[in-house]
Parts: structure tokens; sequence; C-alpha cells
């Protein structure tokens, strides 16, 4: 079902979309969910673009069902991950010495999923029953002692808590902003990265960073640490007046 937000104004912002994969386990007598969206080109989960409202897409279709429910399943649903998985068989250079390697494995290595699963090694261990160490699939890791490895890409409940309030909040302060029409041109610049690149509307915006009064709004990269604290707060204008 649509998610729809109530503005103060009175108005009202439906949101559709379809979920590409959505899988669900029972353990535990619980039902966990775990989003997948397919892309066709590498796309990495990065908790600072969800800060700054450019990655909200994987969140809010893991708050629909989260909120929502899955239709034939009465009990409540939690979350186990949420990925983007590119679909695309990599090709594989090998020379010399490589010749040797497990292609099949080198392969996995290259389609492995990103983005953030749920700090629970009973979930991660059911997402790659095969795991040893480091995961082919998933961004995780298993010690020897069963504990989840420091370099494995996990949140814990109480922070995917966290994740869905703030981008509640995000989408929130866009429609509010789109409702009192503001339009105004304010792209921005991550590295070397610009939100201009795959805009279609460039002939109407006519935006030049070599003309007087053109600015692009600076986003700088947060690291895990410093986006969790950010994160941890409502969205003030998402890193600019503009929402991108």
């Amino acid at each position: 079902p649509a998610m729809t937000l109530s503005l103060p104004e009175g108005g009202k912002i439906v949101l559709t979309g379809r979920i590409d994969r959505i899988d669900l386990l029972k353990i535990n007598n619980e039902n966990y969910v775990r989003i997948i969206d397919y892309k066709s080109g590498n796309k990495d989960f990065k908790l600072s673009d969800v800060f700054y409202g450019l990655q909200l897409q994987l969140i809010l279709y893991l708050s629909a069902i989260w909120e929502k429910g899955l239709k034939g399943i009465t009990d409540k649903v939690l979350p186990a991950g949420v990925f983007y998985f590119k679909l695309d068989e990599p090709l594989i250079r090998t020379n010399g010495k490589d010749e040797d390697k497990d292609m099949e494995i080198e392969i996995m290595k290259k389609m492995k999923m990103r983005g953030l699963i749920l700090a629970d090694a009973d979930i991660v261990k059911e997402m790659d029953r095969n795991i040893n160490g480091n995961s082919f699939i998933i961004p995780a890791r298993i010690n020897k002692d069963g504990s989840l490895g420091k370099s494995s890409s996990v949140a814990t409940i109480e922070q995917f808590e966290m994740l869905k309030s703030y981008v509640k909040e995000a989408l929130y302060s866009i429609s509010k902003e789109m409702s009192k029409g503001n339009i105004s041109i304010s792209p921005y610049k991550k590295n070397k990265h610009t939100s201009c690149k795959f805009c279609p509307y460039s002939a109407i915006c006519r935006f030049e960073a070599n003309v007087a009064g053109n600015k692009y709004r600076i986003l700088k990269d947060l690291s895990n640490k410093k986006a969790w604290e950010m994160l941890d707060t409502k969205p003030k204008g998402l890193g600019g007046e503009a929402i991108d």
C-alpha cells in the first residue's frame, strides 16, 4: 500500500512504488524482512548520503513494510537488512599466476551486495550459510568465535528505528518545500559528482558554475560514526535550501 504524509497546511503526499525483491525469514519466532533493490550500475549504500537526503529509497521501502506489514503475514515484521544488487555479470581479467583463481568466487566478489544488515550473527549466517570469515555475498564478516567482525556493515534495531524516523522527517521536509513552491536552483556537489550530471532539466535550469551567483551546495563525506551522530537529529534543510 502507498504511504501517505499529511502536511501541516492540510495537504497530503502519497508515495507509491514497487520494491524489486522482498525476502522473509522466520527465526526465533520472529519475522525478518530483507529488501533488495536491483541496479544496472554500481551503487554503494552510504549513511552520509541518507543524512543528506540523497539516498532515501531503501529505508523508505523498509519503512513501508515495517509499518504496514506484509500481505498474508499477521505478525509484526522486523528489518534484517537493505541492499543494492548490481544485475550485471562482471568480466574477470586474469594473467599469469592469476589464471588459477576460482572464477566463481571472483565473480561473487564483484557482485557482492552493498547495504546494511541487522547486527545479529544469526541473521548474517542465514544470509550466507557458507560464510567463513568475510562473506562473498553480503558486507559482513564472522569471526572465529562466531561474533560479527568490525568490517561488517551492520546496524542495531535501534539504529534502524533511527533511520526510519529520519527518513520520514526528511520526506516531510522535502514535501513541505515542494508544497511551498520552492524550486530554487541549488544543485549539490559531492567529491567529483554533481546532481547536474544526469539531470534532464538542464535546458530549463541553465545552471552554470562559472556564472556569477551560481553555486553548488558542497557536501562532505561523513564517517559512519559521524553520520550516525548526525542522523540522530531532525533534518535541517538536508544540506541546503533546495532539495535535490
